[in-house]
Order: structure tokens, then C-alpha cells, then sequence
């Protein structure tokens, strides 16, 4: 028998995918898209402070592309096979638990490993200007390949245990960021009920973050190659042990489990405390069900509106506690460090915004449950209104909520402006983010209904929903920003951040109205032959082919 016979196999199949070769020259890309602009920006500057610029910001934006990879890679290549029953298949033969674990992760990495190739040239670079060591780059690559690999492994794990796709996916998201941000806010802690005190070392070795920043800044403290080399050992050594669980585990998990009678009173409980009694329940059905039939199918749960709330509740406490643990720290800090509240939960609603979007129209669409529903008198206008309508249940109120949050964080920084101009200033921003962060909601939402009739998952017409709402905005007010600072025009502080805001505001709503009138042309025109035909293949793929 060939050794690892499922690794062979699926990197056949990897190695014909057209997104191997198109995911590696997109990460390249953006890497020298991103280092130019960071170049045009430095105008003036000494070459080694440039050089450590650039590899500074090379080097964490591959750390973070690093942690979260394995949310996109590998929280749902197990819980595909789960789902559809063919797991328990594959140990009918003489395969092992690691056969497959293997075998799945040698074909869901390849994509991350090429894409982390293509960074890596380009982290290079800043050695031919100086003020980097070898040794650091050195460091920083081997800090990134462990952080990849701890990602991945993670990401399989969580996939074992779930059956549905998205919730692997936030699941496993969510488990990374708590292992970077967690350390850190453990040793603040820590360092404020020490009255200032160091904290240890060991404290900071699960984080893969304090890893990269010991590979980044040379003068570190503790940055020495021991230090340095116990800590990868121990990331290494987490993604070996997640991967050797998640072989024993896998031949267990394949047979269908009988639930537990405190497992059963769980669900009853959570579902009881998310969606009330059985007769508050059946008024919420009537009641959907009389509004709209599809509004019922796609709001059916009221746990939606509650886990929204729930996310804001515990982000809010966080932030309390952060603040009361840390008053003495935190009004030393920069203003605009009061923004990173409102800053991750506009960017978390967005993001939920395009996943809930999707969800309900890919999946229907992949069961041809959609195209039954088309058979029926409930027509495409009823359906879409159906499903912006629970859209707005579940997101509305919440978006109004961080609104008022917005307008309180305002007010509270009005008390730290020295001038009036500050004070201006401050309106301005708040406001633009405000009409912005409306204008996303009903484009990510339209638009995603869009592409989840014509993506292949609901996944990647989520991933394609906030490239275009939100990253291409962003790339084109980043080249204006390289135009800008190339023809050097003579402008001060405040008229170039007036400047940029009102750009932003107009780009994002520019996009938002393009993409919202482009998604509601087709929806209205295409929807039920989207519904009934297998998705097409994109034109770009033939370019794979001819290469």
C-alpha cells in the first residue's frame, strides 16, 4: 500500500485547482501594493528607517494573514465529510485517523504555505535598504511558518467536531484570536495588580503574536535565540499535539453519537433562553408566517437577534474591564486609541452582516430546496423581501445601538480636545463613519444575496461580498493616497485628514451604490436561473488552463 495514499491524492487534486496559482499572485500583490504606498508615504526618510518600515509592515501583515488562515482553510474540510456522511466511508478501508488528517491537511495548506511564499520575497526586500539583520528575517520567516502551521492544525481540530461549515469557521476564528489576544491581556492584568511589575515570560509563550515580536524587534526584551527557540518549540509543539489529537479523535467522531440526557437539557435550555417557551415560539412563527414565508424560513430562529446582542453585551463588558483594570494606562494613551471599540465592532457587524447575507440562499440553492420553493406561488420579490427583512430583525437594532455607542464616544473625547478645529475634526470622523457604516449594511446584505446565487459556497460569496464592500474602497483610497504623496502638494495636517475623510466617505459610498444597484438589477433579472443552473465557471479560469 502506498504511504499516506490521501496525501497523494489530494495534492493531485490541489495541484489543478486554478485558486492554488491565483491565491499565491494575489498575496504577492497585495504585499507590494501595500509596500509601495508604505514607500511613497516615507518620502524624506534616512534608507534604514525606510527598510525598517517596510519590513515592519510586511512582516505583521503576514502575521495576521498567518493566524487567521486556518479559518478559511481548514475549518470546514472535515465537517464537509461529516456532514454528508462519507467520513465513516473512508475507515471502512485500511486507513487510519492520520491517513486523513494528513491527507486533508497536506491539501487545505497548500494554499496557505504558497501564499506565505509569495510574502516572503517581499519581506526580503528591506534587507537591500538596511536596518534589518539577516538574523531578523530569519527569525520573523521561521515565526510565520509555525504560525501557519499552528493555524492549520487548530482549524482541523475544531473542523472534527463540527458538521456545519460557517459555525466551524467563526468557531475556529474565534479560538485564534482569544490565543493571540489572550496572553496579552492575562499579563496586563498581571503587570496593573503588580503596580507596574514585568510580567513573566511564560505568560506570553502561548501567543503566537509575542513569537512574530520577538522575530520583529531584535532589542526585544528576552530576544535572545534561546528565548526565542523555546517559545517556537512550544507553538510547534501545540499544532504537532492538536494535529496527534485530532487523529485519535477522528475514527471515534465518524459514528453517529447518542445524546446524552444533560447534553439534551442543555439545548433545551439554550434554545429556551434564545427563543423563549414553545408558545412564545409558535406566536413567532404565525406571525413570520403571515408577514412572509421565506421571512419565517430565514428567521425562523430568534437566536440570531440574541447572539448580536449577546457579542455586543460581552465586547462592552471587555472593554469596561479593561478600562477599570487599566484607568492609569489607558488616559495616557493616544486618542485615537478610544476608536478601537467602536472600530471592531463596525468591522465584526460587517463582516456578520455578509455571512448572514449568504447563508440562507447558498445553502437553499446547494439543496435545491430553492428551486422547489420557486415551484410554489411564493415568487422572487416575496423571497428577497423575505430575506432582507430578516436581515434587518436581526441587525437593525444592533446597528443603531453601536450608533449611539459612536455618538457616546464622541462626547467623551470632546473633554480631551485641546481646540475647536480638534473638536470639528472629530465630528467630521464620527459622521462619516456613521453614514458609511449604513451604507455597508444594506450593500453587504443585497449584495451578498447576490453572490450567494452565483458563488460555489456561501463562504466564498461572503469572502467575495467583503472584497468588494470593503477592500476596494480601501485600495483605491490607498492609491490616491501614493498619487498624493507623490505629486507632494503643499496641505497641512488637518486639511489632509479632512481630505481623506471626505474621500473615504465617498469611495465607500460611490461602492456601496454600484454594488447595490448591480445586485438588485440581477437578482430582480436572474434569480431563478441562478436558482436552477450549476454554477459557471469564471472567465479568469481558462487563463489557469492556458498557463
Amino acid at each position: 500500500m502506498t504511504f499516506l495514499p490521501v496525501v497523494e491524492r489530494e495534492l493531485r487534486v490541489a495541484s489543478r485547482r486554478p485558486g492554488t496559482y491565483w491565491g499565491r499572485a494575489a498575496a504577492a500583490l497585495v504585499a507590494i501594493v501595500l509596500g509601495a504606498h508604505t514607500f511613497a508615504l516615507s518620502g524624506g526618510m534616512p534608507s534604514v528607517r525606510v527598510g525598517g518600515l517596510l519590513f515592519g509592515t510586511f512582516s505583521w501583515l503576514a502575521f495576521f494573514w498567518c493566524v487567521f488562515t486556518g479559518a478559511r482553510h481548514t475549518a470546514a474540510c472535515i465537517s464537509a465529510e461529516r456532514r454528508d456522511g462519507t467520513l465513516g466511508l473512508l475507515f471502512l478501508t485500511d486507513l487510519r485517523g492520520y491517513d486523513i488528517v494528513l491527507g486533508k491537511l497536506a491539501a487545505s495548506s497548500i494554499a496557505a504555505f504558497q501564499g506565505l511564499l509569495a510574502f516572503l520575497p517581499v519581506i526580503a526586500v528591506p534587507l537591500l535598504l538596511g536596518g534589518v539583520l539577516a538574523a531578523q528575517y530569519v527569525r520573523v520567516a521561521a515565526a510565520l511558518v509555525a504560525t501557519v502551521f499552528y493555524s492549520l492544525a487548530l482549524g482541523m481540530f475544531v473542523s472534527t467536531w463540527c458538521t456545519n461549515d460557517r459555525r466551524a469557521t467563526t468557531l475556529t476564528g474565534l479560538l485564534l484570536a482569544t490565543v493571540t489576544a489572550g496572553p496579552w491581556i492575562a499579563a496586563s492584568v498581571w503587570a496593573t495588580m503588580q503596580m507596574g511589575a514585568n510580567p513573566p515570560a511564560y505568560l506570553l509563550w502561548l501567543s503566537p503574536a509575542y513569537i512574530h515580536l520577538l522575530g520583529v524587534h531584535g532589542s526585544f526584551p528576552g530576544s535572545g535565540w534561546g528565548h526565542y527557540g523555546l517559545a517556537l518549540g512550544i507553538l510547534i509543539a501545540e499544532g504537532i499535539a492538536l494535529l496527534a489529537l485530532t487523529s485519535a479523535l477522528l475514527p471515534r467522531l465518524c459514528h453517529e453519537r447518542v445524546a446524552s440526557a444533560r447534553g439534551a437539557r442543555w439545548r433545551a435550555f439554550w434554545r429556551r433562553w434564545c427563543e423563549g417557551s414553545s408558545e412564545a415560539r409558535v406566536r413567532h412563527r404565525t406571525q413570520l408566517l403571515e408577514m412572509n414565508p421565506f421571512l419565517w424560513l430565514a428567521a425562523r430562529g430568534r437566536g440570531g437577534p440574541a447572539y448580536v446582542w449577546l457579542f455586543l453585551a460581552l465586547t462592552c463588558l471587555a472593554f469596561v474591564c479593561i478600562w477599570v483594570f487599566l484607568t492609569e494606562l489607558w488616559l495616557e494613551l493616544d486618542l485615537a486609541r478610544y476608536f478601537i471599540l467602536s472600530t471592531f465592532l463596525h468591522a465584526t457587524l460587517r463582516c456578520w452582516i455578509a455571512f448572514a447575507a449568504t447563508r440562507q440562499l447558498a445553502e437553499d440553492r446547494r439543496t435545491s430546496a430553492l428551486e422547489l420553493l420557486l415551484s410554489t406561488p411564493l415568487d422572487v420579490p416575496r423571497i428577497l423581501d423575505g430575506q432582507s427583512k430578516a436581515l434587518g430583525r436581526q441587525f437593525a437594532k444592533p446597528i443603531v445601538a453601536v450608533l449611539v455607542l459612536d455618538a457616546l464616544l464622541c462626547w467623551r473625547m470632546f473633554g480631551l480636545m485641546p481646540s475647536e478645529t480638534d473638536w470639528n475634526l472629530t465630528i467630521l470622523f464620527f459622521s462619516a463613519r456613521a453614514v458609511i457604516l449604513v451604507g455597508d449594511a444594506f450593500a453587504l446584505g443585497w449584495f451578498g444575496m447576490w453572490r450567494a446565487m452565483t458563488a460555489r459556497s456561501a463562504t466564498d460569496a461572503a469572502t467575495s461580498t467583503l472584497f468588494r464592500i470593503l477592500v476596494v474602497p480601501w485600495i483605491v483610497l490607498i492609491a490616491l493616497g501614493v498619487l498624493l504623496a507623490t505629486t507632494k502638494p503643499y496641505l497641512n495636517s488637518e486639511d489632509v485628514f479632512q481630505l481623506a475623510v471626505v474621500v473615504w466617505c465617498m469611495i465607500g459610498l460611490i461602492t456601496d451604490l454600484i454594488s447595490l444597484k448591480e445586485a438588485r438589477r440581477g437578482l430582480s433579472a436572474r434569480f431563478r436561473l441562478a436558482a436552477s443552473e450549476p454554477r459557471k465557471r469564471p472567465w479568469w479560469h481558462g487563463l489557469s488552463s492556458i498557463a
